[in-house]
């Protein structure tokens, strides 16, 4: 017990050495604050921050993108379409997204989208040729712009058995249109089956993949960097708008940006964590007060973490 006493009054008593001296020390901090104000800016680095560690992979990766990376303002955003209330794992013979009702409600969205930016203030979209799959793609393309123009009619004259039966001859092995299988889901299926006594392959997806292709010079603001590479934000707030219009009613679909909007929700966390800081801080004051009973002890205490939070930006 006296040895605890002791640890008692050793700890109080430099608590007690801090709040008789409380004028020098907080003196001493704010000028240690006002230099770190003045010099800080001048021997801070501007460098921007890099996620990657550093080694041999790493290294070759930045050559990589050094020798071989493309001045070209033209961006890609990919867009899952699924089911709607797909469950954790969807099984593709209860949740097909390949039918004509949700393939047709899907090209009807991403033609509003055309549209409504494809000219004018508002053109961001761009026509650009596809290599793989030897098609021109005008803004937004997915499995269902080749089922609508490859269907007799298109896609609103169709029925569920004549998309079945153009996506067995589409994605057939050697056809031009093969690398189509590669925007469906993993958990595809296909089995051999007979319609209008015709013996067809039936495919079946959960999901496929939609990409839209935009000018990101069309946007203001500077490119930053974000954690999936340059983003512009405006961009991404028309990327937030282009998820919601390709969703529409999502009566047949399910519309899912992947990794569109990086940069703002970086942003977004930052500051829904602000009023937490400030919180911490206030509690941390308070409690610094409460247990000092000193008012020069709590000011202190708060000069202290203003030039913690200076010297870490």
């Amino acid at each position: 017990m006296p040895e605890q006493a002791g640890d008692g009054r050793r700890g109080y008593a430099f608590f007690e050495f801090v709040n008789n001296r409380i004028r020098w020390i907080s003196i001493i901090a704010v000028v240690v604050a006002v230099v770190l104000g003045v010099l800080g800016p001048l021997v801070a680095s501007e460098d921007q921050p890099q996620f990657n560690p550093s080694g041999e992979i790493y290294d070759t990766e930045e050559l990589v993108l050094d020798r071989f990376s493309s001045d070209s303002p033209i961006r890609g955003a990919s867009f899952f379409v699924e089911v709607p209330g797909e469950p954790e794992f969807p099984n593709a013979f209860d949740h097909d997204v390949l039918t004509q009702a949700a393939l047709l409600e899907f090209k009807r969205n991403a033609d509003a989208v055309r549209e409504a930016y494809s000219s004018g203030a508002d053109r961001h979209l761009v026509t650009v040729f596809d290599n793989d799959l030897g098609v021109e793609i005008d803004g937004i393309f997915s499995i269902a712009d080749i089922v609508d123009t490859n269907l007799p009619g298109g896609l609103a004259n169709a029925t569920d058995a004549d998309v079945k039966v153009l996506l067995s001859d589409l994605l057939a092995e050697g056809t031009p249109t093969t690398g189509l299988r590669f925007t469906l889901s993993r958990l595809t299926t296909q089995e051999q089956g007979q319609i209008d006594g015709r013996l067809i392959t039936v495919w079946r997806s959960p999901a496929f993949l939609a990409e839209v292709r935009y000018d990101v010079s069309t946007f203001d603001g500077e490119e930053i960097e974000g954690s999936t590479g340059l983003t512009v934000l405006d961009a991404e707030r028309w990327l937030r708008e282009v998820q919601t219009e390709l969703r529409g009613t999502q009566t047949d679909i399910a519309v899912l940006g992947l990794a569109i909007d990086g940069g703002l929700e970086g942003d977004e966390q930052a500051a829904a964590a602000s009023p937490f800081i400030f919180l911490a801080v206030a509690f941390i004051l308070l409690l610094v007060g409460a247990l000092l009973r000193s008012y020069w002890a709590m000011m202190a205490t708060a000069i202290g973490l203003g030039i913690v939070m200076m010297s870490y930006n």
